[in-house]
Formats: structure tokens, C-alpha cells, sequence
């Protein structure tokens, strides 16, 4: 169903998947951090903390409005013979699959301008790859509880604290991406 939304829906396709790459991109190029892409290859621990910001706010945008864009039909979940968990779960899942796409180009591009091997760029790679399908579940988890389907206001069917919240929590791990002491890395 989410993928049938969003091939109709092309307001959502574009704000789901294509915006996000336009604030992260321009972060980076008015905040003159990255000069050229070839610094990806140089500097790995900016380039994984780019590929999970770039996830998280892909899924922000996506998993974070699952119950949200169901809206009047909402309904509907309850009348499939399967418990509303085992949906919410696959949409995760979907939204999970769909968002490693970006973090695997940024590492891919960090990995074809690097010039050498270190244990370090795994370490890297396995904790980007690991908090994406994590943050999925939050995201979905969060755009519950923030969800106000009946709300009339389409600005108001999202409570922000739980954006925030959920920005907050993704701070958190993006933390444990320059972290260099492992028992802070595994908190």
C-alpha cells in the first residue's frame, strides 16, 4: 500500500524521498564543511554520520507518518484478519529497506574516494547499517503515538514533541558515530 502511495501521490514521493537529499546537500555546501566529494574518502566518520542523518531524516519524513497517511480509512486496519502490529511492522520494514538506499550511497561514494583500507570504515558502515532498520521502528513507534488521524488541520494530525523526541534519540546514536570509547558506542 505504501508503495502504491507512493507512485500516485508525487507531492509525497518528492517530499519523502527527494527533499531530504536538497537539505542535507545544501547543509553541506553552504556550511562549507565539504568541499568536494573526493573528502568523503578522507574523512569516514563524517561520512557516516551524513548517512545516517540522511536516513533518519528520510525516515522522519516517511515511517514517521505511516498511521498519518492512512487518515479517514484508518479503519481499515482493524478489519484485515491481521493484528495492526504485524502491519505496522512491515511498514517499518518496508520504510527500513527503502531508506538503507541513501546511507549505502554516501558510504559507497566514502569507500570509492578513499584511498586506503581501515578496520575503523567497518565499524563505521555495520553502525550505520545497524541504527537504520532501530530508527525505523522508533520512527514508526513515535508517529503513533504523535498521530491524530481524525485531526481536521492537516498541520495538526502531527504533535512536534514527538518529532523532536525523535530527532533527540537520533542525536543520541549520531553521537555514538564519533565516539571512539566502545562502552559509549554500545550505550
Amino acid at each position: 500500500r505504501e508503495l502504491r502511495l507512493l507512485s500516485r501521490d508525487r507531492n509525497f514521493l518528492f517530499q519523502t524521498l527527494l527533499v531530504p537529499i536538497f537539505v542535507v546537500g545544501s547543509q553541506i555546501v553552504f556550511n562549507g564543511k565539504l568541499n568536494s566529494m573526493s573528502e568523503l574518502g578522507q574523512h569516514h566518520t563524517l561520512a557516516a554520520a551524513i548517512a545516517f542523518g540522511l536516513g533518519v531524516y528520510v525516515l522522519m519524513l516517511s515511517a514517521f507518518q505511516t498511521l498519518n497517511n492512512e487518515g479517514h480509512v484508518l479503519w481499515l486496519l482493524y478489519t484485515v484478519p491481521r493484528s495492526i502490529e504485524s502491519v505496522l511492522k512491515e511498514k517499518a520494514q518496508l520504510w527500513a529497506g527503502l531508506t538503507m538506499i541513501y546511507p549505502a550511497v554516501v558510504l559507497g561514494v566514502s569507500v570509492w574516494y578513499s584511498t586506503h583500507f581501515e578496520w575503523s570504515m567497518l565499524v563505521l558502515v555495520l553502525t550505520v547499517a545497524a541504527g537504520i532498520p532501530i530508527y525505523s521502528m522508533i520512527a514508526v513507534s513515535l508517529g503513533v503515538f504523535a498521530c491524530d488521524p481524525q485531526a481536521v488541520d492537516v498541520r495538526t494530525r502531527v504533535r512536534p514533541t514527538y518529532v523532536y523526541l525523535y530527532m533527540l534519540l537520533a542525536s543520541f546514536y549520531t553521537w555514538s558515530i564519533y565516539s571512539n570509547v566502545w562502552s559509549q558506542k554500545l550505550v
